[in-house]
């Protein structure tokens, strides 16, 4: 999984094989670490103080990394399609209608399309966002 999240440039360089490869190949296998120590790198996390990339992409399924630095919001929003956002460094709240739940490293919440949703981090935080539709409704293009 991710290392701790100390601000130093571990070993290694940029993610994993980046040029040249399609986001929708049959097999993928990404370093989710070095994934997310590029995202802190380019200017828009510097500016906003968060970063995305998606690392799949297909007609029915999109899986994007996302790196918040303390206190940086996503505001509310609508998924058009059932989503899942798994904490794998840090601890997010997510407010829902009528609802807000806190998450760390570690967990996972599934929330059903159409429901509005925002998120912040309350530390440092990398997070996993899977969107999937079933066949022949495909995600919109972003």
């Amino acid at each position: 999984m991710i290392g701790e999240q100390t601000g130093e440039r571990r070993e290694g360089g940029g993610p994993a094989e980046r040029g040249g490869r399609h986001l929708a190949e049959p097999v993928r296998e990404l370093d989710l670490s070095e994934e997310a120590w590029s995202l802190r790198e380019e200017d828009a996390w510097q500016r906003e103080g968060h970063s995305a990339r998606t690392l799949v992409k297909t007609e029915s399924l999109r899986i994007v990394l996302i790196d918040l630095n303390v206190g940086a919001r996503l505001g509310e929003h609508r998924a058009v399609s059932r989503m899942s956002i798994q904490v794998l460094t840090g601890r997010i709240r997510v407010e829902l209608p009528g609802d807000q739940r806190e998450l760390e490293a570690g967990h996972l919440l599934a929330i059903d399309e159409q429901i509005p949703h925002d998120v912040e981090a309350l530390e440092p935080s990398t997070l996993l966002l899977t969107l999937a539709v079933a066949e022949g409704e495909p995600l919109p293009s972003h």
